[in-house]
Order: structure tokens, then sequence, then C-alpha cells
């Protein structure tokens, strides 16, 4: 039992007015089957040897077990589900209209009620993708206010900036190309492509795929390669080797077949970790 702290009053345990303690008390319960210790609060009389329920504790009590419960079984704690929304400075029932979930969902989470396995694989998602929540956002539009809608997409936008910063550091260290490489539909594309053809001295032919355009860069006269390291040529000329007879949809197909671009969500980041399980 610790000590939390006393205060002199009418101890409802034994009708008499002395110190009374609140404390703090290692319990063990049960939920969902699973045996699970927790930090419960009390007030405490020295003369009854009586534990006390007080004020809220019944309700905080009630959530320290579910989150002990929680962090035995992986899932995000309810202070971990509150930080997660106050990332994006939105209300809790804003933030369920956000999700597509019931209106008082988040409510619940964050108190008693203990989120599925779905569900918790969404907050975690909205946590570390602000560039997913963005569209979610605009998908919720209808059912938020146009003052609530323009603040959170405010500082949605803050964050996939600074994620996006964050992305781009890692994979100047990472890439031949200092690129994030984003699963799109066609493959894995650069984060930016679209602005490549703005960059000083990039030349290009425009040449017709099916019913697309596409771009062929190519090198001005007396390039020379000069900013590469004998490894990355060596790099670059293994995946020329092993596509230069493949045309853009073979490529595309291709691509689609990589673990990387399978195991990665549509329009999201392609995680370096896959670096190693590429077909070349």
């Amino acid at each position: 039992m610790k000590t939390i702290s006393t205060e002199k009053k009418l101890c409802l345990s034994c009708m008499e007015k002395h110190e009374v303690k609140k404390v703090e008390v290692l319990e063990e319960n049960v939920f969902k089957g699973v045996s699970v210790k927790y930090p419960a609060k009390y007030e405490y009389c020295d003369r009854a040897e009586d534990y006390l329920t007080y004020e809220d504790t019944l309700e905080s009590n009630d959530t320290a077990f579910k989150d002990a419960y929680r962090k035995e079984m992986g899932l995000l704690t309810s202070d971990e589900i509150i930080a997660i929304r106050k990332m994006y400075g939105v209300s809790q029932k804003d933030f369920s209209l956000v999700l597509g979930w019931g209106s008082s969902t988040i409510t619940r989470y964050e108190n008693h009620q203990v989120q599925d396995g779905v569900h918790d694989d969404v907050l975690r998602k909205v946590a570390n993708d602000p560039k997913w929540f963005i569209e979610l956002l605009s998908r919720a539009r209808t059912n938020l206010t146009d003052k609530a809608y323009r603040k959170y997409l405010q500082k949605a936008r803050e964050l996939y900036h600074a994620n996006r910063n964050k992305y781009l550091k890692e994979s100047e260290e990472k890439t031949i190309t200092g690129l994030v490489y984003n699963a799109l539909p066609m493959g894995a594309v650069p984060e930016g492509h679209e602005a490549l053809l703005l960059l000083d001295g990039v030349e290009y032919d425009e040449v017709q795929y099916d019913e697309h355009i596409g771009y062929r860069f190519k090198a001005k006269d007396g390039f020379q390669v000069n900013l590469l390291t004998e490894s990355e040529i060596k790099a670059i000329d293994e995946v020329i080797n092993r596509f230069k007879n493949y045309n853009a949809k073979e490529i595309s197909d291709a691509m689609h077949e990589e673990e990387a671009y399978r195991n990665t969500p549509k329009k999201q980041p392609i995680s370096f970790e896959y670096a190693q399980s590429l077909s070349i």
C-alpha cells in the first residue's frame, strides 16, 4: 500500500474525525479471461482497517483495470488514445465521425470500454499517418462544421509536413535518388515526382503509352556521372540490365509483385525495411 496524501476529516468508515489516508493499492482482477494487476486508489481508515472508494475512484480504478488489460494484450491505453486525438486537436465526437464510427465510440474508448484489434490498428495508423487522416477528414467533411473542418485540416497538414520532412531526411541516407517512394496504382513512385519536370537542367521527351502520356528523361550532352559512388552506379546498371527489354506495363506489373508494394497501403510511403526482400 502506497500513501498518496492524508487529510483530517470525518471518516466514513468509522464515522469519527481523524487523519484519513488516500492510498494506492496493487490489485489483481480478471477481464475476458485474462488476469491483470493494476494500481487502484482508495481512502484508508487505520482504525477500522478498511478501504473506501472516494470521488471518481470507481471510474478511475475501472480505467486503470482496463488499461492493464490493454497493455497485456498489446492494445493502446486510454491515455494513448487521448494523445492521438489531441495530436489533431479533435473533439471526441468529431474524432469518432472522422473515423466513421459511432459518435460516442472514442468517448467510451477513452474511459471504460476496451477497443477491438481492428479499431486499435486504425488508431495506430492515424497516429503515424497524417496524410491518411487528411483523406478521412475529407470524406467526413459534410458531418463537421466548416470551422472544425478547417481547424482539423490545418493541424493535420502541419503534422503531415513534419512527417514528410522526416521521411525525406531518412531517405537521403538510404536511397540513391534521395526520395521516398509511395505505393501508387502504377507502382512505386517517388514523392514529389510531379515536380521533377520543373527542375532546372532536366530534359525529357514526351512518350505516348496507350491512353497516357509518359516522359523519357535523357542526359544532356557531355553529362558525366560524378556524383554517384561505384556501388550506386553498379546498382543502377543491374536495374538497367534487368529491365532494359521491359515495356512500361511489364515494369509496373513487376513492381506490383514485390512484397514491398503488396504489403504497403495504397498511396502510403514504402518502408525501407523491405529493401532486403526486393527481387533484385
